[in-house]
């Protein structure tokens, strides 16, 4: 019997055993199958106990693959205690040591252990989680990104009130991984993957078409019909720990589709007050998906011309003119699109001809298309004397 837990004091044996522990500071789970026991047991308080922060995390978990622990300076009683059950019920052996937990009869009874008013022996309820199927809409636009959408049916139990995550990790055929290159969809392994976040409102919850979003720009696949599958799980975010069977969707996607911007000819319209941009364009391959096309200002030599506070400034403070664009065709062709910008919205000095030079660029969210080659041009601003009127003309 473990007397330490029931009359809080510990036999020889008892204290020989957590001595060995203590003096090497260190202790692993030494088979692999232990490993299956740690994830049996690690809801139980007992452990909790050892590797919450009421102990100031003197033991952690410092490698999770072989489950190695540290011991941060020696344990008072009751630690000791409760280290007596963790190393018995997970089989754990001190490292670099010949002491055998087995010569010890550790095993504490289970009427005496539910008796404490410390009843750190009662498991919680063990997570679950059961992807029951997934719906793959292609094709579909979010924020101006074409993409998949993945309708997720699933169960999950005792996650009450958990911070949850399903994630879909993106596969070749063969099982290989599809590398990140962007830094923007991927795991910390560098991975192809995409999430959505959900906190289940009851113990026992059904999800009958919790989304997914994946946009096809993130796919990272080069090729014409590469057969690929996403991987699909649901995990804790406490623990970060997998809770689900892995599902598997299968596709076939092609990589010829990319949206490209050409930019055929930009001619300038003097109008006093106000200069209009004119623009002959296409866009191609980004049918039905908002996008915004932008004019900036220039000095000829390089310095960006402010802009006065309001619209037609960027956030670093350089005068700009945008106008928003959803392509209706497949290859969609703007012969004459027209940008206005008050002159006043220069923030130029009268009495001066200003050597200028713009460019414009296509933008669909995050993503830079393409800019136009510079335009240059001459600008005159001037004032009479005694006169708060500014005048403007291009020269």
């Amino acid at each position: 019997m473990l007397a330490a837990v029931t009359d809080g004091g510990m036999n020889a044996n008892e204290q020989n055993a957590v001595n060995q522990i203590i003096n090497s500071y260190e202790f692993r789970v030494p088979n692999p199958d232990y490993k299956a026991i740690f994830e049996q047991y690690k809801g139980d308080r007992s452990i909790e106990v050892l590797i919450n922060a009421n102990y100031g995390e003197r033991v952690r978990l410092v490698n999770s693959v072989d489950y190695v622990f540290k011991v941060d300076g020696p344990l008072n009683e009751k630690e000791r205690e409760l280290m007596l059950v963790l190393l018995y019920r997970l089989q754990i052996q001190p490292k670099d040591t010949d002491l055998d937990l087995a010569e010890y009869d550790l095993l504490p009874d289970d009427d005496s252990i539910q008796s404490e008013e410390d009843d750190y022996a009662a498991p919680l309820e063990k997570r679950t989680a059961t992807i029951n199927s997934v719906t793959a809409d292609h094709n579909v636009i979010v924020n101006g990104q074409k993409g998949v959408t993945l309708h997720i049916n699933l169960d999950i139990v005792h996650c009450k009130g958990v911070d949850c995550k399903c994630g879909a990790w993106l596969y070749y055929a063969n099982g290989n991984p599809v590398k990140d290159t962007n830094n923007q969809y991927c795991a910390v392994d560098g991975q192809v993957s995409a999430s959505v976040p959900f906190k289940p409102g009851y113990d026992d919850t059904h999800y009958g078409d919790l989304q997914l979003f994946f946009p096809y720009d993130e796919f990272h696949i080069e090729g014409k019909n590469v057969s690929c599958y996403l991987g699909l799980q649901i995990c804790c975010s406490d623990t970060g720990e997998f809770i689900s069977n892995i599902y598997r969707e299968s596709m076939t996607y092609s990589s010829g589709d990319k949206k490209t911007v050409e930019f055929k000819k930009i001619w300038l319209e003097d109008l006093g007050s106000s200069l209009n941009v004119h623009i002959h364009f296409q866009v191609n391959h980004a049918l039905n998906q908002n996008g915004k096309i932008i004019v900036w200002f220039n000095h000829k030599y390089g310095d960006k011309v402010q802009g006065r506070p309001g619209a037609f400034v960027t956030t670093d403070g350089q005068a700009c003119v945008s106008v928003d664009i959803t392509p209706n065709y497949e290859y969609c062709e703007w012969k004459d699109l027209r940008l206005n910008i008050p002159y006043s919205e220069l923030a130029l000095s009268p009495n001066k001809t200003y050597k200028m030079k713009l460019q414009a660029g296509v933008v669909f969210g995050s993503e830079q298309l393409s800019y136009s080659n510079f335009m240059e041009f001459n600008l005159e601003v001037t004032k009479k004397m005694l006169s708060s009127v500014i005048h403007y003309r291009l020269v």
